[in-house]
Formats: C-alpha cells, structure tokens, sequence
C-alpha cells in the first residue's frame, strides 16, 4: 500500500514506532507510577494530583507553530527523539540510587518523568504533522488506528510489561528506564532510514510577511475556536468527551490495590491482556471511521463506551470501607467480573479515541497542520487531566461509588454537544 505521497507499508510501520516511543513514559505515569506511590503509602489525592507531570501534553500549542513554520518536521523528531532517550537515562541514574539504597522516595523522579513528557509532546507535534502531509485524506481512520495502537503499545510497555516483570523477574527502577532508553533509540534508528525521515524536503526560505501571515492565521483558528458559535460545539466535545472516563481512569488501580489484588496481577490483566483489547478496539475504531462518516462513527463510539463505565461503578460497590484494615476476600466470580470490566473498558476506550482523533484530524486546517491538531489534541488533554486532576479529592470526599456516578453522567452528557453538530452537519462522502 502507497499513499500518492509515495510513503508505503514501512513509513506506516516506522509511524507507529514514533507514536510508541510517546507511549512509553505517558505509561509509565499512568499505570506504573500510581501502582507504586499506592503500595508506599500515598494518598488518593497526592496520586490524582500527579496529573500534573503530564502537563506538558496540555501545552503542545504553544511550540505547534514553531513546528510548522521552521524548519522540517523531521528534524524536529529527531531533536526530541534523542531528548526524549537522554531523559530516560536520567531517570535510570536516580533510579538506580533508590535501587541500591531502599530508598522508598520514588517523588525523585517526578522531574525526569517531567521532562520526559515534555520531550515526547514536543515529539507529538511534529510526528502528527507528518502524518497529516505524507497521507490522503481517505486514509485518515487507519493512520489515527497506528496512532492509537502505536501509543498504547507504548503505554503497555511502560505501564504494563515493566511492572509485571520488575515484580516476576526482579527488574530494577533503573533497569526499566535503562531499557525504556534501549527501545526509544532503536526506534530512532528505524526512522533516520525511512522514507518519512530522509524524503522530506527543506522548507523553502519565507519572508518576515510570509511568517506574520502564518502566525495570524494560526492566531484566527484559536479565536474561532474560543469564539465563534459554528466551533464550540467541537470545542465543549474534545474538552468534554473524555472527562467521566478520566475521572475514574487514575483511581481504578488503586481501588484494586484496597481490594487485595497484586501489582503483579493487575499489570499484566490491565497493561497487558487490557492494551491488547484497547489495541483491538483502536483497529476496530478505525474500521468503523472508514465505513461511516466521521460523526456517525464518534457517536456509535460515544455511546458504547457508556457500558464500561456501569461495569466501573459495579467494581466499586465491592471496595472495602475507608477505614478496613483487611481487605476483602474476593470471589473467583467476583475477580473474573474485575477482569472483563477492565477489558471491556480497554477495547471501548480505545473505539472511542481512534474515533475522536480522526474526526479532528479531518477538521484540520492542512496549511497549519502541526499547529491546529496540537491546539484541538491540547484542548483533549486539558479536559482529561482536569477531571484526573481533582478524582482523588472526590473519591476521598465522596467515595468511589459516587466517583463513579458522576463519570457516568458526565460521559452522558458530553453527547448533548453532537446536537449542533448534527444540526449543521451534510454527509457529502461515506469517510468524511
């Protein structure tokens, strides 16, 4: 398969490497790191605050222009790629002070996962703006199904794979992030001899007015954004549609930490056979965006992904009461019921952002390609890291059943936005 742009199955395959080596220390933070500060002894609260180790992600607007209007996207993956690896062996070195003194302060890594993220959203900008030049419009639900499945790989490694087997065959901190750094420039490797690396041209010269009018129009797509009445209903959906599920998302694990389950467990049946489902579900979500049109794919996606979310609360109304000193003894029943929610959820959740991310990528200005999918990709992420943001504050004020009532009727009501949508929206092709 070649796209008119010339780039075939291995720039696909080399894509998707990109966007695994942004999973890994996104994974890493979300999976892993919550799962250790539990087991030390952290609050609920202190982990939902963690989120903001992630606020790099919420501002890839603010260098999407510099992406797209100086120099090749390309070089800008390269910088951020070797970044990215070099922060990780940061990581490895302080991590490997904890190893060999028992030091249970695992807050000193916060800065290198900080920067970690902060380099693999850089990264983000530029490897989006790649693949919305070298493929067609018609190709966008698969090239948003490698994007999807490419950064849950990665979030499966580094939130997943690693954990079980740091807990089965004794890895080190320092050797999860040594081989973290391994994966990271391996990948490298596959993208300086793929035709996405050494095809792209050096943009030509511009002048100071060129630049100016880039600028202004960049400037006038987050006005209509903010502003105008024919945009916020995509603004309030992308800020809304993930805010139930994020709500819920961090204090998941943590509520089977206070059920008795392993870290060990846990890793492998959500990092590891619950990517695999997410993974399905992107595919899937891909197949679904190719056969409808956008809007009718995000909205079938929209409403499936309601039935986790009931599976959710039902998990919740096993936990322990706050105080418990003995966590419950589960059932086998009680345990297979744990495992099909986290799957279901992981194959939903992963329908729904293939979905999503396609249909905002086809909302796209393609001339500030970069820079407009980074402000409607930051707009997401905001939404998401308020709602992880405060879920220990509410699961410690209200309880994790009530948590979990509210994601549902937040994942509801986002759905209220595709009124407008509708309203204005003319399917003139099958993919659009």
């Amino acid at each position: 398969m070649k796209s008119e742009k010339g780039h075939g199955l291995y720039s696909v395959f080399v894509l998707g490497l990109l966007y695994f080596c942004q999973g890994l220390p996104f994974g890493f933070l979300a999976k892993t790191l919550p799962l250790l500060l539990r087991t030390a002894g952290v609050s609920l609260s202190q982990i939902g605050f963690l989120s903001w180790l992630s606020a790099p992600w919420m501002f890839k607007a603010l260098w999407g222009p510099a992406v797209d209007f100086y120099g090749r996207k390309s070089d800008w993956v390269l910088i951020a790629q070797l970044l990215l690896g070099g922060f990780c062996i940061l990581a490895s070195f302080i991590a490997g002070r904890l190893d060999t003194t028992n030091d249970s302060n695992i807050q000193r890594l916060y800065i290198p996962i900080f920067c970690m993220n902060l380099a693999a959203s850089c990264q983000d900008v530029a490897v989006d703006g790649l693949a919305i030049e070298s493929f067609g419009t018609e190709k966008l639900g698969w090239i948003n199904s490698i994007q999807v499945v490419g950064f849950k790989v990665g979030m499966l490694t580094g939130g997943g794979v690693f954990i079980w087997a740091s807990e089965k065959y004794g890895f080190s901190y320092s050797g999860i992030f040594w081989r973290m750094a391994s994966l990271i420039y391996l990948c490298l490797l596959c993208f300086v001899f793929s035709p996405l690396c050494n095809a792209r041209k050096a943009a030509p010269p511009t002048s100071k007015d060129t630049q100016i009018s880039k600028f202004q129009g960049y400037f006038s797509v987050i006005v209509s954004l903010l502003t105008s009445k024919h945009s916020w209903p995509l603004t309030g959906l992308i800020l809304t549609y993930k805010l139930g599920e994020g709500l819920g998302d961090v204090m998941f694990k943590p509520m089977l930490i206070d059920l008795g389950i392993s870290k060990g467990d846990i890793g492998l049946w959500s990092g590891v056979y619950g990517m695999g489902f997410s993974i399905c579900g992107s595919l899937a979500g891909g197949f679904v965006s190719s056969k409808m049109s956008f809007t009718s794919a995000l909205t079938f996606a929209l409403v499936a992904r309601l039935y986790p979310q009931f599976l959710r609360l039902s998990v919740a109304n096993m936990s322990p009461p706050e105080h418990a000193l003995v966590a419950p003894t589960l059932s086998s029943t009680q345990i297979d019921f744990i495992c099909y929610t986290m799957w279901i959820e992981a194959f939903f959740g992963g329908l729904l952002s293939t979905c999503m991310f396609t249909y905002m990528m086809s909302k796209v200005n393609k001339e500030l390609g970069s820079s407009h999918f980074a402000l409607l990709a930051t707009l997401e992420v905001v939404g998401k890291s308020f709602a992880t943001t405060f879920s220990g504050v509410v699961a410690d004020v209200l309880g994790l059943v009530a948590l979990y009532k509210i994601a549902i009727v937040l994942s509801a009501a986002c759905m209220l936005y595709l009124i407008p949508i509708y309203t204005s929206y003319n399917p003139s092709h099958k993919g659009k």
